[in-house]
């Protein structure tokens, strides 16, 4: 049983570098673009909200829909963290995706018991 936890370790531990190379490699260059004309239209809205933006939840979810609201707080919320620092937005945006990425691993392993599936 410890030899079957190490080697999922180890094989976890080298996705981890993969993913994480890919990620630098694939997405380097977009740290040095800006904010696209979407970007701002989202932060404008979120802007437009108040003091309290959370307590609009179901206000923005009316008027823009299921797809667009998260969006929104999104970008609102990393906004409130970090000013207009647009490469701290795309940094945490990698961090977010690789953790994601890296987070099905485990599951589909659990569920399916299928290393190679995995």
């Amino acid at each position: 049983m410890k030899t079957l936890y190490k080697t999922n370790l180890q094989l976890f531990l080298l996705l981890i570098l993969i993913i994480g190379v890919s990620q630098y490699l694939f997405f380097g260059l977009v740290l040095n673009y800006g904010f696209t004309p979407d970007d701002w239209g989202l932060l404008l809205f979120y802007k437009t909200l108040g003091d309290n933006p959370l307590s609009q939840i179901p206000y923005v979810w009316s008027v823009k829909g299921a797809y667009t609201t998260g969006p929104i707080y999104f970008i609102g919320i990393l906004n409130d963290f970090f000013g207009l620092n647009y490469q701290a937005y795309q940094i945490t945006n990698i961090v977010l995706k690789t953790l994601a990425t890296l987070s099905l691993f485990p599951l589909i392993l659990i569920v399916f018991k299928r290393k190679l599936l995995a």
